[in-house]
């Protein structure tokens, strides 16, 4: 089975996310290298960025982000409205 994933954020905790939608979180420029991510089994958070299959190294750029202005469905059941409302 798949992990799943958690994003923090300032406003706590979203997920999880399965990889698929995680991905497409990151494609959508709403994960950000420097967010703190980390797989439903773990408790320590890890940034985005060191995850080359999500950031591959030619794609990472050093923009600041603020966890607070990007949109994130609070689990996988609400990411499905987030990116019919986003295509």
């Amino acid at each position: 089975m798949a992990k799943r994933w958690f994003i923090k954020t300032k406003g706590g905790e979203r997920g999880p996310f399965t990889p698929q939608v995680l991905q497409r979180l990151v494609n959508e420029g709403r994960v950000k290298p420097q967010m703190p991510i980390r797989r439903e089994d773990k408790s320590s958070w890890v940034h985005a960025g060191k995850f080359d299959t999500l950031f591959p190294p030619e794609k990472q750029g050093s923009e600041p982000v603020s966890a607070e202005t990007v949109n994130l469905p609070r689990k996988i059941e609400d990411s499905h409205s987030v990116f019919r409302n986003h295509s």
